[in-house]
């Protein structure tokens, strides 16, 4: 089955490069069938964070904002009231509900290994 388009979470993006990754095979696999990828500017920020945390290159993340089928989201004001206004614990919380309320946003699917986060996608 071919997905068009859909909103990757972090954990994908960081499975599909990481190949010791539970969820490495799973990851690409999803690529493999995207044609389009919303990627939240979260994410991207996100991302960064592990590859500096795990000393990997930040170069990588050239790769990821210059491949044609990759589309970078802005967060809007009305992403971070969503986030303030969810019941929040954490900073992870906090960047989840903005990545939640951008896929309902853009009305694309979410692609997220996060459990708890795609139940809440899929209210």
């Amino acid at each position: 089955m071919k997905l068009e388009e859909a909103v990757f979470d972090t954990n994908v993006i960081i499975a599909i490069i990481i190949e010791n990754d539970i969820n490495h095979k799973k990851a690409l696999e999803l690529w493999k069938k995207i044609d389009k990828a919303y990627v939240p500017m979260i994410s991207v920020i996100e991302f960064n964070y592990f590859l500096i945390k795990h000393s990997l290159p930040v170069a990588i993340t050239k790769e990821l904002i210059n491949d044609e089928k990759v589309n970078i989201i802005p967060t809007q004001k009305d992403d971070v009231f969503f986030s303030i206004k969810s019941n929040i614990k954490s900073y992870d919380d906090f960047n989840d509900m903005i990545i939640l309320n951008i896929s309902k946003r853009i009305k694309k699917q979410l692609i997220t290994f996060d459990v708890e986060l795609k139940k809440l996608y899929d209210r």
